[in-house]
């Protein structure tokens, strides 16, 4: 289990988007598993992922991983934030706005 973000209140993790849909959908909904463990066990309540999405792919890659992305989130609890995005500079901005949130 993997849980570089912990905050107060939250546990939150980064993952790549730079696999084909198969794996990702594995890599992503471990993920999102570790992430509800973990708060469980610590008695969180804010779960986060985050998700650094590929740059220049071509438009069917982008398609899969936006369908496993869907995917993904349509199980995922209420409590999760999914942030994703293709600039580090963006994801980190989010990642830290919902760090100071879950430190409350």
């Amino acid at each position: 289990m993997v849980i570089p973000l912990q905050p107060r209140n939250g546990v939150g993790t980064i993952r790549s988007a730079y696999y084909n849909a198969n794996t990702l959908r594995t890599h992503l909904m471990d993920s999102v598993l570790d992430l509800e463990c973990a708060a469980r066990y610590r008695q969180k309540r804010a779960l986060g992922l985050f998700v650094l999405r590929p740059r220049n792919r071509s438009r069917k890659d982008q398609l899969a991983i936006d369908g496993v992305i869907d995917n993904v989130v349509y199980r995922c609890p209420a409590t999760l934030h999914l942030g994703q995005s293709d600039d580090v500079a963006k994801l980190a901005a989010e990642i830290a706005e919902w760090g100071r949130a879950a430190a409350v």
